[in-house]
């Protein structure tokens, strides 16, 4: 009897005490999370970035370098004065609630053509910069554009902020040109070349052609007799001032006028010289004549002294018994 009791009671004594095991289990993990500590870790993250504003994430400037002061004096009359800034303010927007530092910059420019490179004449303030948290703060720029040689720059600035793993790169491009004084001058000295160049093509060439027939003519002139030079001088110097007052047709028409009286002077010279020469005595009609010719071309009257020296030719042809006449009378139709 004992033993039937003691198999009945123990199997049901074993189920209740795995079911009260189950049911305290599940107090025993709550409890075990309450009283575990929480496991928590900083979590500070790395410092927000800065944010260049426009014009400052990239940087585009025209500046001027003039040295001079007339050529400085132009520059301010003819360019922008955004052309002749010293200082540029590089604004950045800082949105973190802790203010952002700049540990370093760096500046690398350099001339596209003359590989000329920047340092202290377009620079940042070195050491660490500190940025006010959650505002629009500035770091100042530095330019030295008399320092600058003209030419094309290109490169970037390089700001290291802390706690952060990526520099904050700014591109830069910056045209440097000269001063307007030279390009002036060229320009000048261009228009002054062109209406000499365009003055020789008009007036130049014929001007040098009238000049060379005075040339000519004063050349023929010192081969006359001194009393034939005398006669003619005043006329070739009308003549050269002519020229030289650009009055060209007039000028040209006094060297022909010259030429003619010159011609015919030379030929009563060469009258008087052939008698004189063989020791013949002329007829008086002949010398008469002759000095009539030479008062009409001292008044201008060519046309009575090419006609008093016709008359002359035939007095000499008439005369047939003179030694020479014939020779004479040739070397008159030479003339």
């Amino acid at each position: 009897m004992k033993r039937s009791l003691t198999c009945i009671l123990l199997p049901l004594l074993l189920s209740q005490g795995i079911a009260i095991a189950q049911t305290e289990l599940p107090n025993s993990i709550d409890s075990q999370a309450q009283t575990a500590p929480v496991s928590t870790t900083s979590t500070t993250g790395l410092q927000p970035s800065i944010i260049p504003l426009k014009g400052t994430d990239q940087i585009q400037l025209q500046l001027v370098n003039c040295n001079w002061i007339l050529d400085c004096a132009l520059a301010n009359l003819l360019l922008p004065a955004s052309t002749r800034i010293d200082h540029l303010q590089l604004q950045f927007d800082n949105p973190a609630l802790v203010p952002a530092q700049v540990l370093n910059t760096a500046t690398v420019v350099q001339g596209n053509f003359t590989r000329y490179q920047l340092t202290d004449t377009f620079s940042v303030p070195p050491g660490v910069q500190t940025l006010a948290a959650n505002q629009i703060v500035s770091l100042p720029l530095t330019l030295n554009r008399f320092a600058m040689p003209p030419d094309q720059y290109t490169g970037a600035i390089y700001l290291t902020l802390a706690n952060q793993t990526n520099r904050l790169v700014l591109p830069v491009s910056l045209n440097v040109r000269s001063g307007p004084l030279l390009p002036l001058l060229i320009l000048l000295v261009g228009v002054v070349l062109g209406r000499l160049f365009k003055y020789m093509q008009e007036q130049g060439g014929p001007q040098a052609e009238a000049r060379k027939k005075v040339y000519q003519l004063e050349a023929d002139l010192k081969n006359a007799h001194p009393d034939d030079q005398k006669r003619l001088a005043s006329m070739v110097k009308q003549a050269r001032d002519r020229v030289y007052r650009q009055q060209l047709e007039a000028a040209n028409t006094q060297v022909t006028v010259v030429q003619g009286r010159l011609e015919v002077l030379t030929q009563l010279r060469s009258i008087e010289t052939s008698f004189q020469a063989k020791g013949e005595d002329a007829p008086d009609q002949v010398f008469e004549q002759i000095a009539q010719a030479r008062e009409e071309i001292r008044l201008g009257n060519d046309e009575a002294a090419k006609t008093t020296l016709d008359q002359i030719t035939e007095v000499l042809l008439q005369m047939p018994t003179r030694r020479g006449a014939g020779d004479d009378s040739e070397a008159m139709k030479r003339h």
